[in-house]
């Protein structure tokens, strides 16, 4: 919950060894940057991986976005 209202949780797709990854997801996290920081490019990464090989352009999509250090989070 934030000042911009809820955010929710697809508890199917919830990493729940490490909730940090989803909570880098959100648009507005209170991770500390550090944290944040780390957490999204995990979280970019795992989005590279699972998506290979049924969804081969969003993967390389993200796999630009792992190497040049951003992510497709806001």
């Amino acid at each position: 919950m934030s000042a911009d209202g809820p955010g929710l949780l697809d508890w199917d797709e919830a990493r729940v060894d490490y909730t940090d990854l989803d909570l880098a997801e959100l648009p507005v996290s209170e991770l500390p940057l550090p944290r944040l920081s780390l957490a999204r490019e995990a979280a970019t990464a795992w989005e590279t991986a699972n998506g290979w090989i049924i969804e081969p352009s969003y993967a390389q999509h993200q796999l630009k976005l792992l190497r040049s250090g951003r992510h497709s989070f806001s």
